[in-house]
């Protein structure tokens, strides 16, 4: 049952960031809204953090790297890919405005802390998001 524990604390993420990737892993797996009302109403809250099980594959919620598991908004919406790095302060969301059409993140992209992807935009394999960017565009795939 700890193999897959194991293998998010090997991908490089701290105690915190491994407990918080392998409850979302279980709540995707097993559909369990115990560890649902958990995440909704405890860390959450605590880590102002937002990453809804939904947006990502079983495979790539083991691949997933959390460097600092603080202020991250990702939108039920996203479609996020495998091997992928993510810091503090990071949005992934739609344009209220335009549609509610989220971010697609490929496999293998870095965002940098305090970045925003808004919008139906694709972020390409390979891409490196630097700090303090706003990606309202598409960005091409850099493998």
């Amino acid at each position: 049952m700890f193999n897959n524990y194991r293998k998010i604390k090997h991908n490089g993420n701290g105690w915190i960031s491994a407990v918080i990737i392998y409850l979302s892993y279980l709540e995707r797996k097993y559909n369990s809204k115990f560890l649902k009302i958990l995440r909704l109403f405890i860390w959450q809250h605590t880590l102002c953090l937002k990453i809804p099980p939904t947006s990502f594959s079983l495979e790539s919620l083991l691949t997933l790297r959390i460097v600092h598991p603080f202020m991250i908004i990702i939108n039920g919406g996203c479609k996020i890919g495998k091997n992928w790095t993510i810091y503090h302060d990071v949005t992934l969301g739609s344009i209220e405005t335009k549609s509610n059409e989220a971010p697609i993140i490929m496999d293998d992209v870095y965002l940098g802390c305090k970045c925003s992807v808004l919008g139906n935009v694709i972020v390409g394999e390979g891409c490196l998001i630097g700090a303090h960017s706003l990606i309202l565009h598409n960005t091409p795939i850099l493998l």
